[in-house]
């Protein structure tokens, strides 16, 4: 498994899921969270790296937030193009919707920043989580200005891709989630 316990002062985060915008199509970064696809499990990597469902759910079990980065690997965490969630409002596992509003605790696409609002997201077994960034649901987080037709943000990218966004800059751009929780320092 890859760590992170460096990038965001006072948490841990363990990664769970991590594709380059070129491996988009394979069949595990198709597949939303609900289903067991997984990808070089032994060996995490940031191109096609996937965990087992069971493994998912082991670490859900010690875990309270989920957080998506992108172009992690160059960029660390500047909190730019990035997502985060705490998994008793949105529980990433079992959720299956097309576009339904979830809380989010932060979410920047692009540079337009929300801190608690609400942002439409959808996912199924058979297609991965994504955030529809040009549509209007009627969530507290309207459309991201300046998107592109059918724009995908997050996952799945099936069209709509922007080169703005750091996980749809190019080929090799990478979208990566992770499962983590807060961490008291001990004296």
């Amino acid at each position: 498994m890859y760590c992170d316990l460096a990038s965001e002062s006072g948490w841990v985060w363990t990664l769970v899921m991590s594709m380059t915008l070129g491996n988009r199509n394979e069949q595990f970064a198709q597949k939303g969270f609900l289903a067991d696809s997984p990808r070089n499990a032994e060996i995490p990597n940031w191109q096609t790296y996937r965990l087992p469902l069971t493994r998912m759910m082991e670490l859900r079990s010690h875990s309270s937030h989920w957080r998506v980065t992108c172009s992690f690997p160059t960029l660390g965490v500047d909190y730019r193009d990035y997502a985060r969630a705490k998994f008793e409002e949105f529980e990433l596992l079992s959720f299956k919707a097309n576009r339904r509003c979830k809380l989010m605790e932060y979410m920047d696409v692009r540079g337009h920043a929300c801190h608690q609002c609400t942002a439409a997201w959808a996912q199924d077994k058979n297609d991965f989580l994504t955030h529809r960034s040009g549509v209007d649901h009627g969530c507290t987080r309207r459309q991201t200005p300046k998107h592109v037709n059918g724009e995908q943000t997050f996952g799945r990218y099936k069209k709509g891709r922007n080169p703005k966004f750091r996980c749809t800059s190019g080929d090799s751009a990478v979208t990566s989630y992770w499962f983590g929780s807060r961490f008291n320092k001990r004296s």
